[in-house]
């Protein structure tokens, strides 16, 4: 689940070519202090490492808007996660997403339905020239 876009592709690859497999997603593996564990993280410099937790508290804060104010909380939910990456000057935010997961279209954007959907607050960011990406998942209520 570290990676949903690609997750998604893969689901529906699956779905549509009719293949009798079975996709079992598993949970992002994440450090003690929440940095999503990555082969780029030895990559950091001790002080960038340090910096990067930002990327979690960020996306959690984010993620817990959605999963109490639903759809509605989207502009809240940007608004504090940009304050928050702002408040680490190492990580440079280079993309912020809320989106569906089945259909990896924005938060908002489509009919919901009567049904509880599963969705994800996903960054993209920069810390010392090295690309991270991380993701939290979120269950959104009907609106």
């Amino acid at each position: 689940m570290k990676d949903p876009h690609q997750l998604a592709l893969i689901r529906k690859m699956v779905d549509d070519l009719n293949v009798p497999v079975e996709i079992v997603p598993c949970p992002t593996v994440r450090e003690r202090d929440g940095l999503a564990k990555s082969s780029r993280n030895l990559l950091l410099t001790p002080e960038e490492r340090k910096a990067l937790p930002v990327v979690y508290r960020a996306l959690k804060s984010g993620a817990e808007i959605m999963a109490s104010k639903g759809a509605k909380g989207v502009d809240s939910a940007f608004v504090i996660m940009r304050e928050i990456f702002r408040s680490e000057p190492l990580v440079t935010l280079h993309g912020l997403e809320i989106l569906y997961a089945d259909t990896l279209m924005p938060v908002g954007s489509e009919a919901h339905g009567e049904k509880v959907r599963e969705a994800f607050c996903a960054a993209t960011v920069f810390a010392g020239g090295k690309r991270l990406t991380d993701n939290v998942r979120f269950k959104i209520k009907p609106i």
